[in-house]
């Protein structure tokens, strides 16, 4: 039964009395509250370019000061983060490391996968990698790096959202419609062109992907294209994606045929691999480069 009005717990401090809040509801969204302000607390540094200060954190957390030093003051006793050299500046802590180095040993797709991403990168010339889809974003298991001196890198452990990026697209393409109203029920943010999204036209768009079996293109970060191809189960789900990343422009249109063929082929091997085939669907497999050739 609650309490009556008159009667209900009060607590008094700095000379004055408050009613203290006894609903169970309210406290689990205060909980839930604190977790949701921890995972945007960790999302910011794991984005950042840099190491932030209080003031940087506090200011896009929307939050006071105080209320976000202590948040970080916890997370920083957990390890969660970590202020370099003793400066007031946060970044991403051991634990992250420790967390993400597990989590990704959980993927056996990512060990098949290593020596295809190897393979492709050495013989496109450009920075090849793996992705698994998940509420929203893309998480980067590994990367193959170019082997052209200027190129670009991937952070094993990162995240992108997929509607703004090839792997997204193509694993978003199998999921079909009820995905994407989801997440558009929950709201898709701008991508780096700062357009707002339209269902619509993104559903139009992740039907073609689907159809022509890759995606290419990019609106994530300016200067950034890729084409991506998914690694699919019997069912035609998504189990992850193969992408090569270029600068704008280092990919032409004519190119793109061979590449996806080239990534197609690896992605079905993958799959196979993975016991995700039935006899007679994909093409023979074809020998991959020993683990000592990676080094």
């Amino acid at each position: 039964m609650g309490w009556p009005q008159s009667l209900r717990p009060l607590v008094c401090g700095r000379g004055m009395m408050r009613p203290v809040d006894t609903n169970p509801r309210s406290r689990y969204i205060q909980r839930n509250q604190g977790a949701e302000r921890v995972g945007q607390v960790l999302e910011l540094l794991s984005l950042a370019a840099r190491p932030l200060s209080l003031r940087e954190l506090s200011e896009q957390l929307g939050m006071h000061a105080s209320t976000a030093h202590r948040l970080l003051k916890t997370l920083e006793d957990e390890g969660l983060i970590t202020r370099p050299d003793a400066t007031e500046l946060y970044r991403l802590g051991p634990t992250i490391l420790r967390l993400s180095t597990r989590m990704l040993s959980q993927f056996p797709v990512r060990d098949i996968a290593a020596p295809y991403l190897y393979r492709l990168s050495l013989d496109l010339g450009l920075t090849v990698s793996l992705s698994k889809y998940e509420d929203g974003y893309v998480t980067y298991l590994d990367c193959k790096e170019s082997p052209e001196p200027i190129h670009i890198v991937l952070r094993a452990g990162g995240t992108a959202p997929a509607h703004c990026i090839p792997s997204g697209w193509v694993q978003l393409a199998y999921l079909g419609d009820a995905e994407l109203d989801r997440l558009a029920e929950r709201g898709l943010n701008p991508c780096s062109s700062g357009t707002p999204v339209d269902r619509a036209a993104l559903k139009r768009h992740l039907e073609l992907v689907r159809q022509r079996g890759y995606a290419v293109g990019g609106d994530w970060l300016p200067g950034v294209d890729g084409v991506a191809v998914a690694v699919l189960d019997t069912a035609e789900r998504p189990i992850a994606a193969i992408s090569v990343i270029a600068f704008a422009g280092q990919i032409g249109a004519a190119q793109v045929p061979g590449i996806v063929k080239m990534m197609r082929q690896a992605a079905d091997e993958v799959a196979a691999r993975l016991g995700n085939v039935t006899a007679g669907e994909r093409p023979g497999l074809r020998p991959v480069p020993p683990p000592s050739d990676e080094r």
